[in-house]
């Protein structure tokens, strides 16, 4: 399975997301921002995340950041994302879905 280069920049907030998990909306969520290398890797990592957005600005292109959303009862996956791609920097799909499975009592 490819991975992907990813770098975090912790855990914030961010209007206009979905939440990756449920895919529930709100005005305000709790997010990383993710650099990605490329717009192109970017928009695949972005198939991984509902509800997650590349930020891509042509004038800034090697600051490219993916925004991914956890509504406040999905904020803990969120946090093992968050830890994830810090410790491992190369992410796989594989590696999110291992990581950020979510309890089936959900």
């Amino acid at each position: 399975m490819k991975e992907i280069k990813l770098y975090t920049r912790g855990i914030g907030q961010e209007f206009g997301l979905g939440c990756f998990v449920c895919g529930i909306k709100q005005k305000l969520m709790n997010n990383i921002s993710v650099f990605v290398p490329s717009k192109e890797e970017g928009e695949e990592v972005e198939k991984w995340f509902k509800g997650s957005y590349l930020d891509f600005r042509p004038r800034e292109p090697n600051w490219i950041q993916l925004k991914i959303g956890a509504c406040d009862k999905h904020k803990d996956y969120l946090t093992k994302l968050n830890t994830l791609i810090a410790s491992k920097i190369n992410i796989s799909k594989e590696d999110v879905d291992n990581v950020c499975k979510v309890e089936e009592k959900e």
